[in-house]
């Protein structure tokens, strides 16, 4: 049973991985960028590989790289999500007068 559920959890994974790497392959596609789409491919076709290997490995091995898999994906989440420091909106307030004929991007209007 225990070893069902981890092997369901690695091929999950599996499955975000080429999912995730393949939709950003076919996205480069249709943006002309052929080198990140091969690059994505090679990431989609590796990491599903990786993982779908895991299957073959001993129970505690399995279990540990799902352990390991849980841990990354909470610490990227945590870190994604906790604030570091406070925004500097002080910076935000213009000094000074700004001269829009001088400033390359301004719109004609």
């Amino acid at each position: 049973m225990k070893s069902d559920i981890i092997t369901i959890f690695l091929f999950l994974n599996a499955a975000l991985i080429f999912l995730g790497f393949g939709s950003f392959m076919l996205i480069s596609l249709q943006e002309g960028e052929k080198r990140a789409a091969q690059v994505s491919a090679i990431c989609a076709c590796g990491g599903i590989v990786l993982f779908c290997l895991t299957v073959f490995l001993p129970l505690s091995f399995q279990t540990w790289l799902a352990a390991l898999v849980l841990a990354v994906f909470l610490i990227v989440l945590l870190l994604f999500w906790l604030p570091f420091g406070k925004a500097d909106l002080s910076k935000d307030i213009p000094r000074h007068r700004v001269d829009e004929r001088e400033v390359m991007l301004t719109l004609a209007g």
